[in-house]
């Protein structure tokens, strides 16, 4: 009983340094300047002699220091991406056709970034008017694995088009930027899964095995494979710093992030990591083959957990001080489904997915950063529920 009492001590206290550690991250955050535009004029029109500034990170170009005849008109557009807001500066000649536009704010994962601006997305923009539709899949091309992000810079790029239109051109044209609702496939598929891990999980041992092999199953396949978007770190990252997205055509991601909170909260369960993650699916399919075994009493699994511990939450603070979600993630994920990521990240998926041949989950158990904020909610929820029962008593 002591030791016990001794061990929730410990851990209450390296959690409240840990919370205090996190907010502190966050307001360091606050306080640092946002990015400044005027950098990006020059680049984004080097020809151009000034720059006169007409409203809220609203400028217009001239072709001589005298600013008689505009050339050109610049401003801004933001749009959520996957790591959070994701800002445009986009530059308008007076006929209404797009100069150039660059990415002057954003906060994605390196590797997708890099994928969706490597594809040549800017130079497909470069050229269309402010008329045109932009609308990905049909006058601009997305790129497959980075929808989000590819997104974000479109809906930026036309959010700074119309304002260009309408306030400089007065050419009125409609606002119609993509707020539409989205609910299809992806969501019923996860919020089924859901249910299914919800209602199993108090069923018998008889039938338990094999409805969770069919949920993981069913979580590899859909989850993974077809629509390709597992929690992450950069989803929490992205919930406690505030960057919440357009619920509209962002369904899924509430329906990920606060079904996973709200379940953990209500059963004390993590549904999500037992009965669904794509990843923890394929790792288990393939410690089925090599017969792998867990080892949960082995002498420093508790130099492991508080060193995933740090790692996690060094991540989440960097995120937080720098306000970038993206630069969080460190998952593989996407490089197993996706095929994409830093060569680091190929050389990790390969030693995982080998190690999952003899030790039972191996990334679940000493890498996943999910169990760590299950730990941490875990360990104030208890401390929670101890003082409302110490009052009733």
């Amino acid at each position: 009983m002591c030791s016990g009492n001794k061990k929730n001590s410990q851990e209450r206290w390296i959690a409240s340094i840990t919370l205090v550690l996190v907010l502190v991250g966050f307001f360091i955050g606050l306080v640092r300047n946002s990015e400044d535009v005027y950098p990006y004029l020059n680049k984004l029109m080097p020809n151009t002699t000034s720059f006169k500034n007409t409203g809220l990170e609203a400028y217009t170009a001239f072709s001589s220091d005298a600013q008689e005849t505009a050339t050109a008109y610049i401003a801004t557009g933001e749009f959520d991406g996957f790591g959070g807001p994701l800002k445009m500066l986009t530059a308008i000649d007076t006929t209404g056709k797009i100069i150039s536009c660059e990415v002057i704010e954003q906060r994605e994962t390196s590797s997708w970034y890099r994928r969706v601006m490597d594809a040549g997305i800017l130079e497909t923009l470069r050229g269309k008017t402010c008329r045109d539709p932009f609308v990905l899949g049909q006058d601009v091309d997305g790129v497959t694995g980075a929808t989000y992000t590819s997104r974000a810079i479109v809906e930026s790029v036309k959010q700074a088009s119309r304002q260009i239109a309408n306030e400089n051109l007065h050419l009125n044209l409609a606002d119609d930027a993509d707020n539409k609702f989205t609910f299809g496939f992806p969501e019923i598929s996860l919020i089924l899964l859901f249910i299914l891990g919800y209602i199993a999980r108090g069923r018998g041992k008889k039938y338990l095995t094999r409805i969770r092999w069919f949920s993981l199953i069913s979580g590899l396949l859909i989850i993974g494979c077809i629509i390709n978007y597992q929690i992450t770190i950069v989803d929490f990252s992205k919930l406690f710093m505030g960057y919440w997205p357009n619920f509209y055509n962002h369904v899924y991601w509430y329906i990920l992030v606060w079904g996973v909170i709200l379940i953990y909260t209500v059963t004390g369960k993590n549904i999500y990591c037992q009965w669904i993650c794509p990843f923890g699916a394929a790792q288990e399919c393939i410690g089925a083959i090599g017969k792998a075994k867990a080892y949960s009493g082995f002498e420093y699994k508790a130099t492991f957990k508080w060193i995933r511990w740090a790692i996690v939450w060094f991540a989440v603070i960097s995120a937080f001080i720098f306000r970038n979600p993206g630069i969080a993630s460190y998952e593989v994920y996407g490089t197993l489904f996706d095929l994409s990521g830093t060569n680091s990240q190929f050389i990790l998926l390969i030693v995982i997915l080998g190690a999952a041949l003899l030790i039972k989950l191996p990334w679940c158990n000493y890498i996943c950063p999910v169990p760590v904020f299950q730990n941490f909610a875990g360990i104030f929820r208890r401390w929670v529920l101890e003082i409302i029962k110490g009052k009733k008593a």
